[in-house]
């Protein structure tokens, strides 16, 4: 699904479903692959951009994800944004965190571009 990071911390998104929705990310360290990430079920990560060595983010159905530089964490956020297609992060000159995802909103109101705030710690979502 998406492949994104940092030397010796490449990211790979991917999703499974054959047998019921499983999803995973896998990081290659600069000498082996391995699996930091699995979920099934209702949550798997859609997309994902890693931003530096100790950063990174994923957005899924309910929530979104945190790559810390050893492990990712999941955050319930309730946010029905289901259809997402791509994410975006940095931050800038003054170390300012800015997040963006685009895609539909439970496939009701077309392709929006998203705004993570950073005071609600969401994207919203209607």
């Amino acid at each position: 699904r998406k492949i994104s990071g940092t030397q010796n911390n490449i990211q790979v998104a991917g999703f499974y479903s054959s047998s019921g929705d499983a999803a995973w990310i896998l990081r290659f360290d600069g000498s082996s692959w391995q699996m930091v990430y699995s979920q099934a079920g209702s949550r798997p990560p859609y997309t994902l951009d890693v931003i530096s060595p100790t950063e990174g983010y994923f957005v899924t159905c309910w929530g979104w994800g945190r790559w810390d530089g050893a492990s990712w964490s999941y955050t319930a956020q309730g946010w029905d944004f289901c259809d997402v297609a791509d994410t975006w992060a940095i931050r800038d000159p003054e170390s300012s965190f800015h997040w963006w995802a685009v895609g539909n909103n439970n496939f009701g109101n077309g392709i929006r571009v998203w705004c993570f705030n950073t005071n609600t710690m969401s994207f919203g979502s209607k």
